[in-house]
């Protein structure tokens, strides 16, 4: 994410050197213009997504797009080795413009303005950080639409296509991140069982150290660093108390023990 955000952060006409500095060998990129299409098992997408990717803009930058069913191949699918005379045309035009900015027709202005104001008529606060790039990405994919047929303007039907596009991404989005987030607290209910479990019918005295307590999840590493946190929930519930410089015939320790146990 890190090297992803020192890409993006990169402006026109900026030029980027590669971390081992200006050497011969190093390559400089100019005007860097990054896009990524990436296809993900979106569980496993927003089970490793974090709280500060969100907030700092990095994820909210994404369109993310969902299909539960499987897609059938076409029979009568080719693939074309040479490019059509039309494409090949205007991809030379393409290359030939120089940068210009491009306008916007009076409707596609008011979509674009009104979708600035529900975001910050937005009460939820959760919901203004998932969605506070979605203005942008629309103004961004209506842009995008419109340099497609080299106009000189963005049309009303380029916003409403790219509004449409967009809150699809984001109503992914937000079920993604809320079902990573239940699936979060299952796992730590799940953890905080076995803790019980396992001071009950693994340690002599239902008592163990947080050190001993690793030991026991040695196989399992995800579990391992949810552990500090699973026992200060105990603490707090009052299912375990802490125990300093417990002495049980060896050197003292400190001890997590089950209440009442």
């Amino acid at each position: 994410m890190e090297r992803l955000k020192e890409v993006w952060s990169q402006g026109p006409g900026t030029v980027m050197v590669s971390p081992r500095g200006a050497t011969e060998e190093s390559v400089m990129l100019e005007n860097i213009r990054l896009n990524l299409a990436l296809f993900a098992v979106i569980d496993d997408f927003f089970a490793g997504c974090e709280a500060p990717d969100v907030i700092d803009g990095t994820l909210n930058r994404l369109v993310i797009f969902s299909e539960p069913k499987l897609i059938p191949m076409r029979r009568d699918f080719r693939v074309e080795t040479i490019l059509p005379t039309k494409l090949q045309r205007d991809l030379e035009k393409l290359a030939a413009m120089k940068s210009h900015k491009i306008g916007w027709s009076k409707g596609a202005e008011d979509l674009y303005w009104a979708e600035v104001d529900a975001l910050q008529a937005e009460t939820s606060e959760r919901k203004r950080v998932l969605f506070g790039r979605t203005p942008q990405k629309i103004q961004r994919a209506a842009t995008t639409f419109a340099t497609t047929r080299f106009a000189e303007n963005i049309d009303l039907s380029d916003a409403e296509i790219a509004r449409a596009i967009i809150r699809r991404s984001d109503r992914v989005f937000a079920e993604g991140m809320s079902k990573a987030d239940k699936n979060r607290l299952l796992d730590h209910a799940e953890m905080k069982r076995e803790v019980i479990r396992r001071l009950k019918d693994e340690f002599h005295d239902h008592e163990a150290s947080e050190a001993e307590l690793k030991v026991s999840f040695k196989h399992n590493n995800r579990k391992i660093g949810a552990l500090k946190l699973v026992l200060q929930d105990c603490l707090d519930t009052k299912i375990l108390e802490f125990i300093p410089n417990r002495k049980t015939g060896g050197r003292a320790k400190n001890v997590y023990r089950l209440m009442g146990g």
